[in-house]
């Protein structure tokens, strides 16, 4: 303790011990030499997340740390690995790096590794190494085999899951209607909740988002069949309490399903969130809020809605989630497309006023022509990114990008020609839109700033599911039930 107290009170008064003169040239020489190595050394990147759908809650699908693959290398995308999940994957793969996971037969030694997570129809969850492919966990859930309905042959995780960090944990909705929290280092249940009364008659396809300590869910039908009623239920991480907001009102006419793929969407303001519903079944398709965009109180209260005015034919309610952005010098603004081809842009604290601007995209009733997707943006480039699923107008099937312009609208600023039908939603990651072309089974990568196309992937069954691209890979899942690596070689 002297010691310690005596070489404290040097230093304080600037009398500690003198070195030689020739050792502080050295340690100088020595320091110099070290900094100019680290100064010329590249830059190790540093491992990021992919933790929800399009990777984060305004639903955006830009991935700003990219830096491994770009315009100048993608076109040599190569399949580095493929793990056999089982059943079909409309789900988009998420990405956790530095997982600590219990070596098996390590006699408790724990080891860091990066995982991507993968879910199927047929309620199976996998860890996967990002590194080699091989599974470090799996799980099987509850699903639904429901001959009456042709959408799919099973149901059981359709809506992708969400990763918390901060408690090490993976939330996911099985076929039952049953949310699972699981421990995301082994896939252990921690915690599970039934928040589906009656399974047979609805169903989770969105994806889940967790926001300040709720898990959001939304609920639909299988193929508008009654009864149901659509909804979004806020789940409390913490007591498991559920706050409950109908579409159609309790009780009230069927319908009003939320079933687009990107889950509700949150304003970075944490005053918000958003949805699109689906119709009603009765005297009106827009019963209530449903075929509306909605604008609701993180603890589910109505603040604003608007129905734009649907075409009252076939199917045509939204199929998508609205997607926020927020271009220098405009207001916070959003744009969601319905099924039938019209795509809107709202500005977000004015919902109520109703769309300021509608663009005539290609759509229609039936799912495999429905302009369903949900749109990315990418703040470098003021651009807004959206898959067409048919011709129409001076539009055609394809990728097409729209700048926002000085006075807060959309223009075209290229447009590139896909196989057309219903898409996945776009990703984005330095410079690079791709997206999975749904039934042709493959991935598509555009230049963002001209269009041009970089790279096609081989053929896979069915992409519906957004790429991540994360960390120098591309990860992509298909309806062969595989989930795959893409690497630059």
């Amino acid at each position: 303790m002297k010691a310690r107290g005596l070489v404290g009170h040097r230093e304080v008064h600037g009398r500690s011990p003198r070195r030689p003169l020739a050792l502080v040239a050295l340690l100088t020489a020595l320091l110099a030499a070290s900094a100019a190595v680290a100064a010329s050394a590249p830059a190790v990147p540093v491992k990021v997340d992919w933790l929800t759908f399009a990777g984060n809650n305004s639903r955006e699908g830009w991935n700003p740390a990219e830096s491994i693959i770009g315009r100048g290398n993608v076109h040599r995308l190569r399949q580095a690995w493929s793990v056999k999940i089982g059943g079909l994957m409309n789900t988009q793969p998420l990405y956790a790096a530095g997982v600590p996971v219990r070596v098996r037969g390590g006699h408790g030694r724990i080891v860091v590794k990066d995982l991507v997570i993968a879910a199927s129809d047929k309620g199976r969850v996998a860890a996967v190494d990002a590194a080699t492919g091989k599974k470090v966990w799996q799980r099987r859930f509850a699903s639904l085999h429901l001959s009456s309905c042709g959408d799919l042959p099973y149901y059981g995780i359709t809506g992708t899951p969400v990763i918390d960090r901060a408690t090490n944990s993976l939330y996911l909705v099985d076929g039952k209607g049953v949310l699972e929290h699981l421990n995301l280092s082994n896939g252990r249940t921690r915690h599970h909740r039934k928040i589906l009364s009656d399974p047979s008659d609805e169903h989770d396809w969105s994806a889940l988002t967790l926001f300040h300590g709720r898990i959001y869910a939304e609920l639909a039908s299988y193929c508008d069949n009654p009864p149901y009623h659509g909804q979004v239920d806020a789940i409390s991480t913490r007591t498991g309490r559920i706050t409950r907001w109908f579409v159609t009102g309790l009780p009230g006419p069927n319908g009003g399903g939320i079933w687009s793929w990107g889950g509700v969407s949150v304003d970075p303001s944490g005053r918000a969130i958003y949805t699109a519903t689906g119709n009603s079944i009765g005297s009106s398709d827009h019963l209530g809020y449903a075929e509306r965009v909605v604008r609701l109180t993180p603890k589910l209260r109505v603040v604003a809605s608007n129905y734009p005015g649907l075409p009252q034919i076939g199917d045509a309610d939204f199929g998508a989630t609205p997607m926020l952005y927020r271009a220098p010098g405009c207001p916070p603004q959003l744009a969601v497309g319905n099924k039938h081809g019209t795509f809107f842009v709202y500005d977000r604290d004015n919902i109520g006023r109703g769309p300021v601007q509608r663009i005539g995209l290609g759509g229609s009733s039936n799912g495999s022509q429905a302009l369903i997707g949900v749109a990315a943006y990418l703040p470098t480039e003021r651009t807004v990114y959206v898959t067409n699923p048919s011709r129409r107008g001076g539009f055609g099937a394809g990728m097409l990008a729209f700048q926002v312009t000085g006075n807060c609208r959309l223009a075209l600023r290229w447009q590139a020609a896909g196989p057309g039908g219903a898409t996945s939603s776009p990703t984005i990651a330095d410079g690079v839109v791709f997206y999975g072309t749904g039934g042709s089974g493959r991935v598509i990568a555009l230049d963002a700033r001209s269009g041009k196309r970089l790279w096609t992937s081989r053929r896979m069954r069915q992409v519906w599911g957004p790429p991540t691209v994360v960390n120098g890979a591309v990860y992509v899942t298909s309806f062969d039930g595989r989930l795959r690596a893409f690497t630059v070689r």
